[in-house]
């Protein structure tokens, strides 16, 4: 998956598939303003509309593996992820 542009300014994705001993097949995605989407979900879970659509132990998670991530540039070694 390769994203054309910057998430603010959406042109689509390309997604290619190639399968053991075939040929790259691409697609091209439609764009969709991910950074609208997300900030919208912000405030509907700030204003008690409804929950934000991201668990709070998956963002956790993902920070974590972020960290483990920067870690590792830093060491040069598998770092483990904190959890």
């Amino acid at each position: 998956m390769r994203d054309k542009t910057h998430p603010e300014a959406p042109e689509g994705w390309t997604l290619t598939t190639c399968l053991r001993g075939g040929p790259a097949v691409a697609v091209e995605m439609a764009p969709a303003p991910a950074v609208l989407h997300n900030l919208e979900a912000f405030a509907d879970a700030a204003l008690g509309r409804r929950p934000y659509p991201v668990p709070r132990d998956q963002m956790i998670a993902n920070i974590s593996a972020l960290e483990a991530i920067f870690r590792s540039a830093r060491s040069g070694a598998i770092e483990a992820v904190e959890g």
